[in-house]
């Protein structure tokens, strides 16, 4: 049977149901998978200009961040061998515990890990004395740019409010 013998109403009937199937499959092959792309586009723009804002920010307080950079470089910069270098972090250390009335058990001296471009030097210290001693060395180990990188806290038995604990303390150095 061809089509046009096919009566008036079969037609009719062959042509809507020809263009639902054409209208569903340019929906679902054409109109969707463009929306898509399009709206992925747009999220990606959108992220781009947000961060070319930062990016922008960032450049604009350049001179600011290379005064700070230079400051703290010049901390972090080795002067001498990395024995002065473990000497000085050591007498540091000493110094703050001493102002921080925190009783230093045992101090080791640990490994110099080369992270590339800068060195880790990593120090083992044993501590005893209250808590609000130790929140105390802590902070004032962070404004020295040293880093506690773990931290194990114990109660020293047989006395009440001491502390036992054992710190890594980390510092970074600029080659």
């Amino acid at each position: 049977m061809t089509f046009s013998q096919l009566a008036k109403r079969e037609k009719r009937l062959l042509w809507i149901t020809s263009a639902v199937i054409l209208g569903y499959a340019g929906y679902t092959y054409l109109l969707e998978p463009g929306y898509n792309f399009l709206s992925k586009l747009n999220n990606e723009v959108l992220s781009k200009e947000i961060q070319l804002l930062k990016n922008r920010r960032i450049i604009s307080q350049k001179d600011k961040i290379s005064t700070v950079y230079n400051k703290f470089s010049r901390t972090l910069q080795i002067k001498g061998s990395l024995e002065e270098e473990l000497a000085d972090t050591l007498k540091v250390i000493e110094s703050i515990s001493k102002a921080s009335n925190l009783y230093l058990v045992d101090i080791k001296p640990g490994i110099v890990k080369d992270m590339g471009f800068y060195k880790r030097l990593i120090i083992v210290v044993e501590a005893e004395g209250e808590i609000n001693h130790l929140t105390k060395f802590i902070y004032q180990l962070s404004s020295k740019l040293l880093t506690v990188s773990s931290l194990r806290l114990k109660a020293k038995s047989g006395t009440k409010g001491v502390l036992s604990a054992q710190l890594v303390i980390s510092r970074i150095l600029e080659e």
